[in-house]
């Protein structure tokens, strides 16, 4: 599912700030390179194929992610990050992101 998809992110173009959600195809298609559609930059938020979203999963209208659910996504995200290789940092902030932590 994940895989199919990429990894749902918030994202924020890195040169002007503006929220980056992805819309129709590029919803559901998994890919790595994202184009702002205010300045037109375009960046790589992550080593894996991810997706722009509006809201976090199981965040939406102010409802928070169960803590199973925060260890599920943590876990699928260390595994493949294990798998791929990738950098210690990127999996902090990925855990730290999940479980709520600043």
């Amino acid at each position: 599912m994940i895989e199919e998809r990429g990894i749902p992110m918030l994202l924020t173009c890195p040169s002007c700030g503006a929220r980056h959600i992805d819309k129709g195809e590029f919803a559901t298609k998994a890919h790595h390179t994202h184009a702002c559609q205010r300045c037109g930059m375009c960046w790589r938020p992550a080593i894996v194929a991810t997706t722009g979203v509006r809201f976090l999963p199981g965040y939406k209208d102010g409802n928070r992610m169960t803590d199973a659910h925060a260890e599920t996504a943590v876990r699928a995200i260390y595994e493949r990050w294990h798998r791929e290789g990738g950098d210690r940092t990127f999996m902090g902030i990925c855990h730290d992101a999940c479980v709520g932590k600043p």
